[in-house]
């Protein structure tokens, strides 16, 4: 389980839970009610609880209450033997591509789901397949 500490209360959160990987969206943050959160902390990754809970067109975010999947525990390295991810950590030296920061543009791929096919079905669709791959070239 990937997890970080909140930037504002010092808890231990989920990165899938908290407000961590949208952090380096601008469009995100830049869409977020900072006012109750408070600007400080615009970039910053948070808890549940502590991230903010309207957008500025007033619509509800779902965080703003801490989530209840585990107890809200304060983060110790020491203790939980949990080692926080910084950005660069998570990067490996290497700048994040927008598409990885803003899932939502990337357009719907549909494969071919071949598990379902019939052995001569799989086939017939394998050379359509291979027909389309010429025509493209």
């Amino acid at each position: 389980m990937g997890v970080f500490k909140c930037a504002k209360c010092g808890c231990a959160e989920n990165t899938a839970l908290g407000f961590y990987w949208l952090r380096n969206d601008p469009k995100t943050i830049e869409s977020l009610d900072w006012s109750e959160t408070g600007e400080e902390y615009k970039g910053k990754p948070l808890c549940s609880e502590c991230a903010p809970r309207k957008y500025l067109d007033g619509k509800e975010t779902g965080w703003g209450k801490w989530h209840g999947k585990f107890d809200k525990l304060p983060y110790d390295e020491e203790t939980t033997g949990i080692k926080s991810m910084t950005k660069e950590e998570t990067t490996l030296k290497h700048e994040i591509p927008d598409y990885m920061l803003m899932p939502y543009h990337i357009p719907e791929c549909k494969l071919p789901v071949f598990e379902t096919l019939t052995g001569k079905e799989k086939r017939r669709r394998r050379r359509e397949l291979e027909r389309q791959k010429k025509k493209r070239k």
